[in-house]
């Protein structure tokens, strides 16, 4: 799995998933790179993580507008689906990591989302696999440039359903709306 942010200088980072079958590591790890438009290297590769195989096909990246990244990616290593974080800034040097507050049910896909008056915004699908608490739902979490959190994680439970098309789409006015058509069962 790989990924590609392009930054507001015009060049790109790219994010992926080595694993131990197609690299010189013994662990899987989860990586970036800096390139510029005609595919040059900038800096060095930057080591996100390294696990034993409990990363979930899942990461992402988004720039910030002040130039700060946000990378994040799912770890199975609890049990269920956490959503980690991790903030660097325009060198590369971390700034800040994370994990999405813990909870019973498992993260989906986790979306960074910067938002123009600063920080960033964490969005995920939520599923819970025993139907015993919430089901499906959604999760937005709201943070500052260096990846404090602001207020509490906000959760809307979405109907029982068939949950399909789901987006985060942003609006002119600075919101965001979230998306989806539920077909019952």
């Amino acid at each position: 799995h790989f990924s590609n942010t392009r930054l507001a200088d015009g060049n790109v980072i790219v994010l992926w998933e080595n694993t131990p079958s197609f690299s010189d590591s013994a662990e899987e790890q989860i990586i970036y790179q800096r390139f510029s438009m005609d595919g040059t290297e900038i800096g060095s590769r930057v080591v996100v993580a390294e696990s034993n195989g409990v990363f979930s096909r899942a990461s992402l990246a988004t720039e910030l507008y002040n130039g700060n990244v946000v990378i994040t990616y799912k770890d199975q290593s609890s049990g269920v689906s956490d959503v980690v974080y991790q903030v660097y800034d325009p060198n590369d040097a971390l700034i800040s990591t994370g994990t999405l507050p813990p909870i019973s049910a498992n993260y989906g896909d986790a979306i960074p989302i910067a938002l123009s008056d600063g920080g960033f915004l964490i969005a995920s699908d939520l599923n819970d696999p025993d139907d015993s608490n919430m089901g499906f739902g959604r999760s937005f979490r709201f943070y500052s440039d260096e990846g404090v959190p602001v207020g509490d994680e906000v959760v809307v439970d979405l109907p029982r359903g068939r949950d399909v098309g789901g987006s985060l789409v942003k609006m002119g006015n600075g919101l965001i709306a979230s998306v989806w058509r539920s077909e019952p069962e």
